[in-house]
Formats: structure tokens, sequence, C-alpha cells
């Protein structure tokens, strides 16, 4: 030893595509997974659990017991629930293209149309400050005052990440089914640095949209430990150490929303209660009135049997819990739980060091709020129906 450490120390660089950062890895993706050796759980958010998250993701944390593969960790929760693998959000809002910073104000890429019910005088006034004044998504659909398409695309897709999120946790909560979270896709990167020009980090040759992205580029880990949220990672059901009978299509229940065609975003066409990821054998159907309460969830799939549910449409299926205690209580858990701000910066127009933000991310009005379930079908009935209208505004904006 002693005669090698006289002859100096060699260092060289290892080749990217076989020891692989995080940010290479997980959030570039691609041919990573069949290229790395090793990997690095750099450049991540969420402290300890971010990383172990991503490990999750990607089947390569070692260290649950089988408990957690079987769903027995949570005491008194059987089962699972999810969204079905082809709810998403609006195809828009996670195409790639516009991913540059415009002027604010002289620039406009404005398409929308007004929402009736956000001006009708007849809507609720409660309902009404939960409109916003725009109804559709087109691939030109941006607000007029935004400085980045990808940021504030980014922002809306979170937005629907979050309402999903939050319905399938109540449905676990009503059932005592754990959630399965579902699979993000990113119109921008995330980063610690002060500026993200473009959405993506100076340097990297990488573009969004990113499919796959890691849980902590929209979600604070922390919190949703802290709230008592347990849930499991998207690519869950595709671990070799789940069992096979709870990895079978043919023995999950497919939870069909009344929605039609125009309520489910122009994200996916209605869904029929068959297989999903290719599988070929019928899942049987329960249907419910969109937006259920817990009680209408207790009543149609309290009972069922199937370890997993597949529900067709997040976003719709929930809206609040009867008794208005449970409702404040569970508020006040997502309003932690949900809790995540992330800065998506640009240089500023007040000379050197300036920076002009977009702060994400916005949490959904709370489900002792947003209780009138009949409102929210009737908002879905009408051509303006949008998940939008769950949002006060999408996003913060500040110049510094």
């Amino acid at each position: 030893m002693t005669a090698t450490a006289a002859r100096g120390v060699v260092v060289g660089a290892l080749p990217l595509s076989r020891f692989c950062g995080g940010h290479f890895f997980f959030v570039r993706g691609g041919d990573a997974k069949r290229t790395c050796l090793a990997v690095h759980t750099t450049y991540q958010f969420s402290q300890a659990r971010g990383k172990r998250q991503r490990l999750r993701e990607h089947g390569l944390w070692t260290l649950d017991d089988d408990a957690y593969y079987e769903g027995r960790d949570v005491p008194g929760c059987e089962g699972f629930v999810m969204a079905s693998p082809e709810d998403a959000p609006p195809r828009a809002l996670l195409a790639s293209g516009l991913y540059f910073w415009v002027p604010r104000a002289r620039v406009s890429f404005c398409s929308l149309r007004p929402s009736p019910l956000a001006f009708n005088p007849d809507t609720p006034r409660r309902l009404r400050l939960r409109l916003t004044p725009f109804d559709s998504i087109t691939p030109k659909s941006i607000t007029i005052n935004t400085p980045s398409a990808g940021v504030e695309n980014h922002l809306a897709a979170a937005a629907w990440y979050r309402l999903a999120m939050r319905n399938l946790i109540a449905i676990g909560v009503a059932l005592r089914r754990t959630p399965i979270m579902p699979e993000l896709t990113c119109a921008c990167d995330r980063y610690w640095g002060n500026v993200l020009p473009g959405c993506y980090i100076q340097g990297s040759d990488a573009r969004p949209p990113f499919p796959r992205c890691p849980l902590d580029h929209v979600m604070n880990l922390p919190n949703m430990e802290a709230a008592g949220v347990t849930h499991r990672e998207y690519s869950f059901l595709n671990n070799s150490r789940v069992s096979d009978t709870m990895r079978d299509p043919s023995n999950h229940a497919f939870v069909e929303l009344n929605l039609d065609a125009d309520a489910r975003n122009g994200s996916v066409p209605r869904v029929a209660g068959v297989t999903t990821r290719g599988a070929h054998h019928a899942m049987r159907r329960i249907s419910l009135d969109a937006y259920p309460t817990d009680v209408e969830w207790v009543a149609a799939a309290g009972d069922a049997k199937e370890p997993v549910l597949v529900v067709s449409s997040a976003i719709a299926s929930f809206c609040t819990f009867k008794k208005r205690t449970d409702a404040i209580s569970f508020d006040a858990r997502m309003a932690k739980a949900l809790r995540a701000e992330s800065h998506f910066c640009r240089p500023g127009d007040g000379g050197p060091g300036s920076r002009s933000c977009e702060i994400g991310f916005e949490i959904p009005a709370g489900v002792a709020d947003d209780a009138d379930c009949d409102a929210l079908r009737r908002a879905w009935d009408e051509p303006s129906g949008s998940f939008r209208g769950r949002y006060a505004r999408m996003s913060a904006h500040k110049d510094s």
C-alpha cells in the first residue's frame, strides 16, 4: 500500500451512462435504466424520504418487509386504491414545445373562453369563488400573465395531480385502503438555484416534459409523513415482491364514475371496465356517480374483496365526508400533506440580480368547503367543466 501511494493517485471521470447521478437516472430516464451499473440519489428533494421514494419507484429499495407489499403495514387497512393508468391531466398540459420565457403582458398565447359558471349570478357564491374565468385547455391556452408556457403548464398539471392524490387519500380513509400514487409527468424540471429559464437546468441536454418524474418534484414527502399519509409508489404493482394474485388485473375491481366524455378533461376516452396495461382479463365493475361522498363509497365498495380498486377518474372520485367534523379533520391533514413550495424563476427586469418567479404549488379547495356534490356534478355537465374550477388560483407570482 505504501509503494502504491508513493506512485501517486490516479483521478479519472467515470462515465455518466454507467455510474449515474440522480438527475440522469431518476429524472432524465431514457436509456439510463438499461446502461447504469450504479446510481446515486443526488439532486433530489424531500431529504431522506425523497431518496427512499425514488428508489422505491424504480424497484431499487430492498429494506421494506413483506408487510409493505402485502398491505399489512397500516393497522386496520386492507387493500389498495389507485387511479386508472390511463387517467392523466389534459394532454395540452403535458405536451412539449413551448418551453421558453416570454415578456409579461407583451406576448399573449391566450385562447380561452369565459366560464359561464364563473360569472353566472345564479351559481352559488362559494362555488363561483372557486371557478376561474377560463374553461378550456387547448395547446394555446396559456393565461395572459404567464411568463412561461412550461411553468404554467407544469403548475396546472401539478394541481391536477394534487387533486387526484387528495381524492385517492380520501377514498383510502373511507374504505380503509392504502392509496397508490399516480405516475407523474412534469412539464418543468425542479432546481435549487435562483434561475431556471426554459424549465430545464442549464447545461442539461434533457428537455421537458419528463415522464415518470419522481414524486418529490411536486410533493413534500416529509409533510405527507407528518400528516400521517401512508401511500405506495406508482410502480408498486410492478414490483416482483407483490404477489401475483394482487398484481393480476382480473382480481381488481374497476370503479366507473359516471362522467361523459367532455367531463374527462379531454385527457382520455371513457374507460370501459376492462383491463389496463395490456392484460386481457375483465375486472368486476362498480358504478358510482361522479363526486361520491364517503358514505356512497362505503355503500358501493365497502365490502369489495378485491385487493385493488381502480378508479376511472381520480379528480372526480370524491366530494366530501358526510360528517362535517370528519371533513374538517381531513382538510386539516391535507393542508399539511399537500403543502409544498417551489420557485420557477427567470432573470427579472429590475436590474442585475433581480428575479421574476412563479411560485407553486396550489392546494385544492377543502372537502368541507367544496361540499356541494350536486353543484360539482352540474359543473361537469357544463361545457366549461374543468378541474381548474376547484382552485381559487393556479399559482402565485413574485418579483424580487
